[in-house]
């Protein structure tokens, strides 16, 4: 398996192949054609739906996107398994990895200055798939949505967030159909949604409706 090793800004570096594509060009998710930018939410109940998207990465690589993992250490070796098999012979093309630690602002602060540093062209496709697992609480997960969503603010990109859905209640989950362009729940629900309400600006009428 070949191993990411970090740089000086914190995140990590795999080499792969660079095809030109057309950054206006829709993504295909699930079946659904999603415009750029779109925000798509996962929550996962195994181990084979957690890498349902290893192959989201690899189209993007293939179509010459950036292409961005952001992830535990433990789930790196966990969704880089099949993805670095089906790419070891691709040459001379990035596949930027972020280390996703319990300071979670902070990690999200890395993925936003990772792509600042990669990203000079702002009409250039991004792909993010960024999986928090379990280290993220059902206590967070609004929060840490809106925080992303409000750092991918400017960028041209599709970011789909995963997490173990164990550790949500069904309300929480539910809410999440009103703040992505896409959610998908294990493999019984997947619902778009073209007029959502982006999850930093759905975060403050949430606190707002609290407090009435």
């Amino acid at each position: 398996m070949l191993l990411p090793q970090p740089d000086s800004c914190g995140f990590h570096a795999l080499t792969m192949n660079l095809v030109a594509h057309d950054p206006r060009q829709p993504i295909e998710i699930c079946g659904f054609s999603l415009p750029v930018p779109s925000c798509v939410i996962h929550l996962y109940y195994s181990a084979a739906e957690r890498r349902r998207f290893t192959s989201f990465l690899a189209e993007g690589i293939a179509e010459g996107d950036t292409v961005l993992l952001a992830c535990t250490r433990e789930g790196y070796e966990e969704l880089t398994q099949t993805f670095e098999l089906d790419c070891t012979a691709r040459k001379e093309r990035r596949l930027l990895c972020i280390e996703i630690l319990p300071d979670l602002a902070s990690s999200v602060a890395k993925i936003a200055q990772a792509l600042s540093a990669e990203v000079r062209d702002r009409r250039r496709r991004i792909r993010l798939l960024a999986d928090f697992g379990l280290i993220a609480g059902p206590e967070m997960l609004f929060e840490l949505e809106a925080l992303l969503s409000s750092a991918l603010r400017g960028f041209n990109v599709i970011s789909i967030t995963q997490y173990d859905g164990r550790a949500f209640a069904a309300s929480a989950t539910i809410e999440q159909f009103h703040t992505h362009a896409l959610a998908i729940i294990g493999n019984a629900v997947c619902k778009e949604n073209r007029n959502y309400t982006a999850p930093d600006n759905y975060l403050q009428t949430r606190a707002a409706s609290a407090k009435a």
